[in-house]
C-alpha cells in the first residue's frame, strides 16, 4: 500500500511563523531588508541583524551588468506569516522590507 504524503508537512518553527524545513514544492517567503552595491555594506547589515534574528542571509545577484547584495531575514511558509513577523519585529526596529519568494 502506498502512503499518501500529507498536504502540509511538519515544520520546525524558529520564529513566529517561520520554518526551518518546508516541503520543497511549497513556496517559501523571506523578507528583503536591504540591497547594496558593495558586499561590505550588506555584510555589515547582516552582522547587525544577526544579533536580533536567527536567520539572516546575503544573496548575490546580477541585474544587467551590476552586482547587488541582497540582505534577507527569515523563511516563512506564507506571505501572511512574513507580513505578521515584519509588522511585529522589523518595523518596530525601524527597518523597511519587501516580501519576496525565496
Amino acid at each position: 500500500a502506498q502512503q499518501r504524503k500529507p498536504e502540509t508537512g511538519p515544520a520546525h518553527h524558529t520564529l513566529s511563523g517561520q520554518t526551518s524545513s518546508v516541503d520543497a514544492s511549497d513556496k517559501v517567503f523571506t523578507l528583503q531588508v536591504g540591497a547594496f552595491g558593495l558586499a561590505e555594506n550588506a555584510e555589515s547589515l547582516q552582522k547587525r541583524l544577526m544579533k536580533s534574528y536567527p536567520e539572516v542571509s546575503v544573496l548575490q545577484t546580477t541585474l544587467g551588468d551590476q552586482v547587488f547584495y541582497r540582505v534577507r531575514v527569515g523563511s516563512f511558509v506564507s506571505r501572511e506569516a512574513a507580513e505578521n513577523f515584519a509588522a511585529d519585529s522589523l518595523t518596530k526596529s525601524g527597518l523597511t522590507y519587501r516580501i519576496v519568494e525565496k
